[in-house]
């Protein structure tokens, strides 16, 4: 399964965004459970396939922002944010959102 924004799934499906959220209500579309508060105005749905111009996760893999990646990497946010820039590190970016996929980085990543 991937995860898309509940606004690309909108236009996706030619439908309003108020929908889509009805939808998520109903329990017709799940969404990820955003428990932990960091994405609270973006809303990530499940959808079993994606056009190629929507930009998507994959629901399997685990992601983090840039604050928690640094924490689990034992770097700081800065020395990550380096790295990014210089595409050492890869990344997603929706609606404003960075999306650090971990399956890239093994146990024994060491930054400097």
């Amino acid at each position: 399964m991937r995860l898309i924004a509940a606004e690309d799934y909108a236009d996706w499906k030619g439908v309003k965004i108020q929908e889509v959220y009805q939808l998520i209500k109903n329990g017709d579309i799940r969404s990820l459970n955003k428990s932990n508060g960091s994405l609270k105005r973006l809303e990530l749905v499940y959808v079993d396939q994606v056009p190629e111009h929507i930009l998507s996760l994959d629901s399997e893999v685990e992601h983090l922002n840039q604050k928690q990646a640094a924490k689990k990497l034992n770097v700081s946010v800065d020395s990550l944010r380096q790295r990014l820039r210089e595409n050492e590190v890869k990344s997603f970016t929706i609606k404003g959102y960075c999306f650090i996929p971990m399956n890239q980085f093994n146990e024994s990543v060491t930054f400097r």
